[in-house]
């Protein structure tokens, strides 16, 4: 697992110890007692758009509307209640997918008592660096979410906050880290507000080795 980047910015706290994205899930249900389930996602791995782009496809008009599609592939979506997921719940869950599938988690979860809310989270473009992790520390922070976590996810960084956001907010919320510019992927912004829904994944596989861990404790 990776370390905590050394030199991490006065907004946020090392990381005690390299907590995986299943710990983090674990610790946001357990702080919010409200959640009655989640919802996780189940895909096949592949190059996104990103990737693609990246990888010398160019960026011309072709790819520009490629761009506003969705990446392809069969989603599954499962619900779970509060009760059945843990850390360690959710590593079985992982180990027993196939090595071209990846789990992930919806930012929507349900309510006890009727309605929903939102798990603010967020997927980054920057390079993991000592530096972007400072600048991302300090942006999250202005934001005043509350108790936060950034994870390390291979080549760049997830976030996750504690306090749970009406859809409003979590538009709001949106809509302010779009203005990261240079840090967000907007992209991923657009598809998540069309859906109506964050997602972030939670697993490893065979291009994307690296279990998302934390290297950063918002406070």
């Amino acid at each position: 697992m990776n370390e905590p980047h050394p030199g991490c910015a006065p907004a946020a706290e090392r990381a005690s110890s390299p907590y995986s994205s299943y710990d983090v899930v674990a610790q946001i249900v357990q702080a919010n007692p409200a959640i009655e389930s989640l919802t996780l996602v189940t895909y096949m791995e592949g190059p996104n758009w990103r990737d693609l782009t990246h990888g010398g496809e160019g960026g011309g008009i072709g790819m520009r509307l490629k761009g506003l599609l969705q990446d392809q592939g069969e989603r599954i979506l499962t619900r779970h209640s509060r009760q059945e997921l843990s850390a360690q719940s959710l590593r079985e869950i992982a180990r027993r997918l196939s090595s071209n599938k990846l789990l992930a988690l919806v930012s929507r979860v349900s309510l006890g008592g009727g309605g929903s809310a939102h798990i603010p989270m967020m997927d980054f473009m920057c390079a993991p660096s000592t530096g972007n992790l400072e600048v991302l520390a300090h942006l999250l922070k202005d934001l005043r979410q509350g108790p936060g976590r950034l994870l390390e996810s291979g080549r760049s960084y997830h976030y996750y906050g504690f306090r749970l956001l009406s859809d409003e907010e979590w538009k709001v919320f949106l809509g302010k880290c779009l203005l990261m510019s240079g840090y967000s992927d907007d992209r991923y912004i657009g598809h998540q507000l069309i859906d109506g829904h964050c997602v972030l994944r939670l697993s490893s596989g065979e291009s994307k080795s690296r279990i998302p861990t934390v290297v950063a404790e918002l406070t």
